[in-house]
Order: C-alpha cells, then sequence, then structure tokens
C-alpha cells in the first residue's frame, strides 16, 4: 500500500481553482472580511460539530447545516481557466476546512459507487468560466465535503508543531519534509483529513480510482508509511 498527499498541478492546463462570488464575474468574488450582514462561506458556513477553525469539526467532521447548504445555492462559483476544457476537479483539498474542492457528477459517481459514506455533495448549480464566459465545462459540479477522519501520522517520523492564530487558538502543522502514516491506521482507509493536523491523504486505492475517471487536475505526492502491524 502507498499513500500520498493531493496537491495542484499548477502550471497545467489542467488545474483550476475558483472564487465564492456574488455574481457571474471574478470582480464580485467574496472575501472574508466582507460585510458583517453578509454570508460570507470562509468566515460563516458551519459543520454539524461547528465552522471551518473548531476542533469539533476538525476531529469529527460531519455534514454541512442546513442554512449552509441553502447559502451555498445563493453564490456562484467562478474560475479563470487557460483554456476551454472539460475538468473534473476543481481545486485541490488543503489544511483548512474552507478549501473545497468541486467535483465533476462522474467522479462524484464513480467515488459514491465505492463508498457513498466518504464525502457530502453540495450541487453547485451557479458556476461561471470568466474567461470564454459560460458554465464551467464538465458540470455539474458539487461541493466535495470530506467526511473521512483518521489519526493516521507516525510521530516518531513526522514533526508536528502547535502555531498560534491571531485571535489566541492553536492549530498543528507539520514541519519540514519527512511525512509517514501508520499503515495499521490506514490499511483498510481510501482518503481522510488527520484529525491532528487537518492534512488530507489518501491510499494508492483511491489515486486509481480517481485517475480512471480522468482526474488531471490534481499531483499525487507519495509519502512514507510505517509497516507497525
Amino acid at each position: 500500500m502507498k499513500c500520498y498527499l493531493i496537491a495542484s498541478n499548477y502550471g497545467t492546463p489542467d488545474f483550476l481553482d475558483y472564487v465564492f462570488a456574488r455574481a457571474p464575474d471574478y470582480g464580485e468574488r467574496i472575501h472574508y472580511d466582507d460585510y458583517e450582514d453578509e454570508w460570507v462561506p470562509g468566515r460563516d458556513m458551519k459543520y454539524e460539530h461547528g465552522g471551518p477553525l473548531s476542533y469539533g469539526a476538525t476531529v469529527k467532521g460531519g455534514r454541512f447545516t442546513d442554512k449552509t447548504r441553502a447559502e451555498f445555492q445563493k453564490i456562484w462559483c467562478v474560475s479563470r481557466p487557460k483554456a476551454e476544457r472539460t475538468f473534473d476537479v476543481i481545486k485541490p483539498f488543503g489544511e483548512s476546512l474552507k478549501a473545497i474542492p468541486l467535483f465533476s457528477e462522474r467522479l462524484k459517481d464513480a467515488i459514491e459507487a465505492v463508498d457513498p459514506a466518504l464525502f457530502e455533495f453540495v450541487r453547485m448549480e451557479r458556476t461561471w468560466d470568466d474567461v470564454h464566459k459560460t458554465p464551467i465545462a464538465g458540470g455539474p459540479f458539487y461541493l466535495a465535503n470530506l467526511l473521512a477522519r483518521r489519526d493516521c501520522w507516525d510521530q516518531d517520523r513526522t514533526r508536528i508543531v502547535p502555531q498560534k492564530r491571531g485571535d489566541g487558538s492553536y492549530f498543528n502543522t507539520i514541519s519540514g519534509s519527512g511525512r509517514a502514516v501508520l499503515r495499521s491506521r490506514v490499511k483498510v482507509a481510501l482518503i481522510w483529513r488527520d484529525t491532528l493536523t487537518k492534512t488530507v491523504v489518501c491510499t494508492d486505492a483511491f489515486k486509481g480510482m480517481v485517475e480512471a475517471v480522468g482526474c488531471k487536475g490534481w499531483w499525487f505526492r507519495e509519502i512514507a508509511v510505517t509497516d507497525d502491524r
């Protein structure tokens, strides 16, 4: 078994990012510090166990609240692709619950056929290619809320460092290039978010599944697996 971190294929036509916007116009993107009376995704979205910076959402995951799903339907996902082409993934995962990829319907269906409990999918009707002035090719697209959680790191081979936010709260990051997961904790997994660092990790089974669909916008970086059986 092999494990991977998921990053972006930056610099290639297959990579695509998006922003949340008030209208089908990149200039109408919604910023974190926008008006207090406006619903801002990164600031105001909620999961069953709390907001994107909360301990509960980090450790337990959870689906979006009804209000969050309803508010998502009111806003746009706007991108600036280099070429007019179809996409299966838009945006990678990040070490923040605020970074939510968009999946095409065929990628969503392939994942749900294997394990319908891995993700919550929210269909986004309003997607827009602001370069070619058309809906993003390859849709419909779905916000992919990763539900799976695991405590996976081999802490003898992975340096985890606490960091302090401006509000006084703490979060954990990985320092240095060394990263290793414990085989005993991930051997039956496909993809998950680590409960300590919020890092998204997947196995070769998940990598093979999404690449078979044609998921070219991601780059898979292999990491070590400690055989602790």
